[in-house]
């Protein structure tokens, strides 16, 4: 009866666990860190932003191996593939982000004098 009870713990601990995932983000060049870099765990709806320090922290993932992916308006995006979480453990990953080069079509603006029309309301 003592060993059926220990398996059962065992079992349940396993499909019940959970771990951590945290890790630092900083531009590739300048090794500052960034801000609201948006950090996503692919085949879940889990995700974080890094802080003011760069720095983010992802609780509560189911153990398994992800697809991390990173991104942030102004840098190349990076997925790094099979990170592993760890059932009651941190896993920490860093990542270094390049610069990159918004493209987009050419925008033009002009600009007219102001003209009044008689149909404009004024009080």
């Amino acid at each position: 009866m003592k060993k059926l009870f220990f398996i059962t713990i065992g079992v349940g601990y396993l499909f019940g666990a959970k771990g951590t995932l945290s890790g630092h983000i900083q531009d590739a060049s300048t090794h500052q860190p960034l801000i609201g870099v948006n950090v996503i765990i692919s085949g879940t709806e889990m995700g974080a932003a890094t802080d003011m320090d760069g720095n983010f922290r992802v609780d509560n993932i189911p153990v398994g191996s992800y697809n991390v992916h990173v991104s942030m308006i102004g840098y190349e995006a990076v997925t790094r593939p099979n990170v592993h979480v760890v059932p009651q453990r941190t896993t920490t990953t860093n990542f270094d982000l390049h610069p990159t080069i918004l493209k987009s079509e050419s925008v033009t603006v002009t600009a007219k004098y102001f003209e009044q029309t008689r149909d404009a309301i004024t009080s």
